[in-house]
């Protein structure tokens, strides 16, 4: 009878992984987190649009989720060129249902998932930031998750109320829209 070797088996080895692993690590988990909602969840095929999955959350209306990743607490970029041609349509967009998954992902415990609604981008903090375009980028948004800006970040953390906060306020921009 052979015995077996026993494999070592450790979780949560983000290091172990490269960046297009803890991605797609990230997108499957933002999925899974909204289907356990009860939500409908659609992912792109193409990521060109800056859009990851579309989140059904009542007939025709839908979020629009960017997941970003982060390890180490980097700096993770949202290029406004995504989000629409001009300053009006950026604001339009991010306050229609556009939305940040943000993961951070720190060595030897599970990731923690916040949603960012688009809306706050408008507003920056410590946290949300906007800089204009340099050499090498276009005029872009950043998520700086340092440990100051924890306090911020922690109010994004995904809980069921924060999703009804969140879509009560796209329901407030939707009817200031239509009149």
């Amino acid at each position: 009878m052979n015995e077996q070797e026993n494999i070592p088996i450790t979780r949560f080895q983000w290091s172990a992984l490269s960046p297009l692993q803890v991605g797609r690590y990230a997108e499957h988990l933002t999925t899974m987190r909204f289907l356990e909602a009860g939500f409908e969840v659609f992912t792109s095929e193409v990521d060109d649009r800056g859009i990851d999955h579309l989140v059904r959350y009542a007939p025709g209306r839908c979020l629009e989720i960017q997941v970003k990743a982060v390890r180490n607490r980097n700096l993770s970029y949202i290029e406004k060129k995504y989000l629409g041609k001009s300053e009006e349509e950026v604001e339009q967009r991010l306050k229609s249902g556009y939305c940040v998954a943000f993961l951070l992902f720190e060595e030897g415990v599970e990731p923690d998932l916040y949603l960012i609604p688009g809306y706050d981008f408008l507003n920056p903090n410590d946290l949300l930031r906007e800089y204009p375009a340099d050499k090498s980028v276009g005029p872009n948004f950043a998520i700086s998750p340092t440990k100051k800006a924890q306090p911020i970040l922690d109010h994004y953390r995904l809980t069921n109320d924060l999703l009804v906060e969140f879509l009560n306020r796209i329901k407030q921009f939707d009817q200031k829209s239509a009149s």
